[in-house]
């Protein structure tokens, strides 16, 4: 049988929210899965717009037709994207580089490595190099193998990428070189400090493991603070916050917890504190800040930290130039402006609007399916509904699933049975009120005031015993 192209093409400009005017360039990317069990299904492709833009991702869609798929944009800078078939994740962590145009050959449907897809086309050697520097594959924390071997097994693994990306540094320019480089030992460092976080740190061997080899082996300055648009890059982010925390734990003999930093202010100051000294010290804090009102808005706490970054630091240092036009864009969702007016369906189709909630308080949340999050949240809210029981209060929970199969068998297990039910209509994640809040993280909690201005866009999360008494405050002020 002989396959026919059938090409969607889709075409979009990817730039930050707040950036000048730059050139883009189209790139296009055709894809065939032989293994599909259907001829067709609807393919999305995510774009990470980076730290630097209000919407952190931006998803288009397509249909696959015989088992082919096609997506056009332009793109102004290498970005990291993700396809998805059917819903299932089919590629993760692809560094897509502006100009290409690469065929890619995926052997399943789902959960797919690089180094599992053939590619071809113009560019393609950038994939396949892509792909020779996965990791090995990550199992979880050490179990049977000891941490001694992870760090002797990472540093090999870390010399022997390093030799790779010289070998083939002729097939990229330099920002897509530096793009895939940060990423590539970002990934290792994570998986380095998930490796320390599962063990006791208060533990001799664990402390001498630490400093004598872990600290000798992989000099994170040298790896990751090189010069770069850092801001492309969330793993790098995190991969500083966690290495930030683990030392701090093992300097102080403390084992690792991740509610010892969860308060904005003091990770940012950790971070001040531990990389004093660094060339990117204002990369950091400024990325810290960067992403922070990406996951969880501009807050008080946010602003406190924006307000000494940007007295640390000269008024033409890039990252304070994208920190002030960051609290311009995110001007929408600070307390007292209005809130998105939505109508949304129930499960039986009848519609919610904003409308029909003037006169009460909102605790919205924004919910998925199978997040284990939601399903943590659950109880915190339902105690909540029945301590606010005799309240001028509406709880609605608006899920971004994208069936109504999924949105309905959601409620009691992933949503609070007392919620009024609402849902993106099949849209997910794309939905305007997604959008308009800028949620990027299940769940997402927010108060509305009676008057249907914004109390908190990124209200404190109940799952932590110490932001209970403060998201109660939150909502008997708005009372």
């Amino acid at each position: 049988m002989k396959y026919i192209f059938i090409f969607v093409i889709i075409f979009a400009v990817f730039v930050p929210l707040w950036s000048a005017p730059v050139t883009n360039s189209k790139t296009t990317i055709v894809g065939y899965l032989p293994t599909t069990d259907r001829n067709t299904g609807e393919v999305l492709l995510r774009v990470w717009n980076g730290l630097n833009a209000i919407e952190r991702t931006t998803s288009f869609k397509t249909t696959l037709k015989d088992g082919r798929f096609s997506f056009e944009v332009h793109l102004s800078r290498p970005h990291e994207v993700s396809l998805l078939f059917r819903d299932n994740d089919l590629i993760r962590g692809l560094i897509l580089m502006p100009g290409d145009s690469i065929i890619m050959h995926i052997p399943n449907q789902r959960d797919n490595r690089l180094d599992d897809i053939t590619f071809s086309g113009i560019g393609f050697k950038k994939y396949q190099v892509q792909a020779m520097l996965l990791p090995p594959k990550y199992n979880g924390p050490p179990v049977s193998r000891t941490l001694q071997y992870y760090i002797e097994s990472r540093a090999e693994s870390r010399k022997h990428r390093l030799k790779v990306m010289e070998q083939f540094r002729d097939v990229m320019n330099t920002e897509e070189f530096t793009a895939i480089r940060i990423r590539t030992l970002s990934t290792m460092y994570r998986e380095l400090m998930i490796c320390f976080q599962a063990e006791p740190l208060t533990d001799s061997l664990v402390r001498n493991l630490y400093f004598n080899e872990y600290l000798k082996r992989f000099p994170l300055t040298e790896d990751l603070m090189r010069t770069g648009n850092l801001l492309q890059h969330s793993t790098w982010q995190l991969a500083i916050e966690d290495a930030a925390v683990v030392d701090y734990c093992v300097r102080n003999n403390r084992n690792y917890s991740k509610a010892i930093f969860y308060n904005k202010v003091d990770m940012y100051n950790l971070l001040a504190k531990t990389y004093a000294q660094s060339p990117q010290l204002s990369a950091i804090l400024g990325s810290f800040i960067m992403r922070k009102a990406q996951h969880r808005g501009v807050d008080n706490d946010l602003n406190e930290i924006s307000m000494d970054f940007l007295s640390r630091f000269p008024p033409d240092d890039p990252y304070v130039i994208e920190v002030k036009q960051m609290d311009k864009a995110f001007t929408r969702l600070m307390s007292g402006q209005p809130a998105f007016e939505f109508s949304l369906p129930d499960t039986a189709g009848n519609i919610l609007s904003s409308k029909d909630l003037l006169g009460k308080v909102v605790i919205m949340e924004f919910l998925l399916n199978g997040c284990t999050g939601c399903k943590q949240m659950v109880p915190k809210l339902e105690a909540m509904a029945e301590a606010f029981k005799d309240s001028d209060i509406a709880f609605v929970s608006v899920s971004a699933d994208r069936t109504l199969k999924q949105f309905k068998s959601s409620i009691g297990k992933f949503s609070p049975l007392r919620s009024r039910h609402v849902f993106t209509g099949g849209d997910g994640v794309e939905h305007p009120i997604i959008h308009f809040y800028s949620v990027t993280v299940f769940p997402t909690l927010l108060i509305i005031g009676k008057d249907g201005l914004i109390v908190a866009a990124r209200a404190p999360d109940p799952r932590y015993p110490e932001q209970v008494e403060k998201l109660y405050a939150l909502v008997r002020q708005a009372l």
